[in-house]
């Protein structure tokens, strides 16, 4: 799943995601800039209202499409 969120969040254009766990919970990436990587294969996700979550990998149970197409910044 780390591999598959790494080419999410570098693919141009952009397009938004909700990370689901296997504990059914969903944390949407309407933008790159939403989620970082650790070295350590875990996930932070950021919410637009300052908020954030570390996800561990081995518990995303899929990745799904949400949204509109964010042109890609040049």
């Amino acid at each position: 799943m780390l591999e598959e969120i790494r080419k999410r969040l570098l693919a141009h254009p952009f397009r938004a995601f909700i990370i689901r766990m296997a504990d059914g919970r969903e944390y949407p990436v309407p933008t790159a800039d939403h989620v970082w990587v650790t070295p350590k294969s875990r996930l932070w996700v950021e919410d637009d209202g300052g908020g954030s979550d570390a996800l561990s990998t081995l518990l995303i149970a899929s990745i799904r499409e949400n949204g509109p197409t964010v042109p890609s910044a040049q």
